[in-house]
C-alpha cells in the first residue's frame, strides 16, 4: 500500500508556460526573472532564445521587423497567464505589451509543434504509389454502396401497443384537450362603469 508522501508525489503536475519577449533578454534580466518566477515555484527557467528577424512578428504585430526572445518555464504551482505576465513585467520594469505568455495547453503553441519541420526536404520526398482507380473509379464506388448494402443498422425496437391518436378536433363541440369541458366565453354586457 502506498503512504501519503507517495500520493501526493503522484499528483503533482507541472505547468509550463513560454514567455516571449519583444525586447533583448539579457543575463542579468535572466537572473531577475528567475527570481521573480520563484514565488510560482518555478522548477525550470530556461536560458532566453532569440529568433529570426521576422517582417512581421505573430506575436508583436504592432512592434514591426525584429527579433524575440524565448524563455520556457516550468512551475510546479498552479498560476495564470496573466499572473505570470504581471510578475514578469514589474520584476523586470518593462512594458507588459513587450511580453505574450502561453500555456503548453493553447492550441496555437500545440500547432506550431506539430507543423514543425522534420529536416527532410520535401521537394526530394518520393510520391506514394497511388493508382487512380482505387479511389475515383466505379468499381471503388460499387464496392463502397456494396458494404453500405451490406451494413446492418439498429432501429428502435417494435412494440405491439398501439399508439393513441389523441383528441379528434373536427367536430366545433369537443372538449378541451386540457380539461374536460369546453371554455366558457364571458358574457359582456356593458362596457361603461
Amino acid at each position: 500500500m502506498k503512504t501519503l508522501l507517495e500520493y501526493i508525489e503522484a499528483q503533482q503536475k507541472e505547468y509550463k508556460f513560454r514567455l516571449k519577449f519583444a525586447t533583448p533578454v539579457d543575463s542579468d534580466m535572466h537572473k531577475k526573472l528567475e527570481s521573480a518566477l520563484a514565488k510560482f515555484e518555478a522548477t525550470k527557467v530556461s536560458k532566453p532564445k532569440k529568433t529570426i528577424i521576422q517582417g512581421r512578428q505573430l506575436d508583436f504585430p504592432d512592434a514591426g521587423p525584429g527579433e524575440s526572445y524565448i524563455v520556457d518555464a516550468v512551475f510546479a504551482y498552479p498560476t495564470t497567464r496573466e499572473a505570470v505576465r504581471d510578475t514578469a513585467a514589474v520584476a523586470l520594469r518593462i512594458s507588459p505589451s513587450l511580453l505574450v505568455v502561453r500555456s503548453s495547453e493553447e492550441p496555437l503553441e500545440t500547432d506550431r509543434e506539430l507543423t514543425q519541420p522534420t529536416g527532410k526536404a520535401l521537394l526530394t520526398a518520393e510520391y506514394e504509389d497511388l493508382k487512380a482507380e482505387d479511389n475515383y473509379s466505379n468499381k471503388a464506388r460499387e464496392k463502397e454502396f456494396k458494404e453500405h448494402d451490406s451494413m446492418e443498422f439498429e432501429y428502435e425496437a417494435k412494440s405491439d401497443v398501439k399508439a393513441n391518436p389523441g383528441p379528434e378536433f373536427t367536430d366545433k363541440a369537443s372538449t378541451s384537450p386540457i380539461g374536460s369541458t369546453k371554455v366558457k366565453m364571458p358574457k359582456v354586457t356593458s362596457s361603461a362603469r
